[in-house]
């Protein structure tokens, strides 16, 4: 007769100090699996990512459970360069700039303007 299903609730908190993500960690199938439910953002809590662990115990035990299929790796396109990428980007934060929405161009934040930098180039105080 196989072992009882069992499994534990991992919590990973974010370096931002608000976020905390929820795992579950289980035996099934003769291997350790490692399921990440969500954030507490999403609406997990442990109490919410517990019942989910009892389900899927639940149907490891009835021999019912199908681990998540592997994820499709993303398609590239193999005739951008990082050149390319990197202008595209460029060009997006230019026309931020050229909009009056950045004062300084290295006042930007992932290729956008930072809400600080937008909201002095509105003329609203900090």
């Amino acid at each position: 007769m196989p072992r009882q299903a069992t499994g534990s609730i991992e919590t990973h908190p974010w370096k931002d100090g608000r976020t905390v993500t929820f795992r579950a960690r289980f035996r099934a199938y003769g291997r350790r699996w490692r399921m990440d439910f969500g954030t507490n953002h999403e609406g997990w809590n442990a109490e919410r990512a517990r019942v989910e662990l009892e389900r899927i115990t639940g149907q490891v035990a009835r021999g019912t459970w199908e681990p998540p299929a592997p994820q499709a790796p993303v398609e590239l396109d193999r005739d951008e360069t990082l050149h390319v990428t990197a202008s595209v980007d460029l060009l997006d934060v230019a026309g931020e700039w050229e909009r009056g929405r950045c004062r300084r161009i290295s006042s930007t934040v992932g290729g956008r303007c930072s809400r600080r930098s937008a909201s002095r180039a509105r003329g609203s105080p900090s």
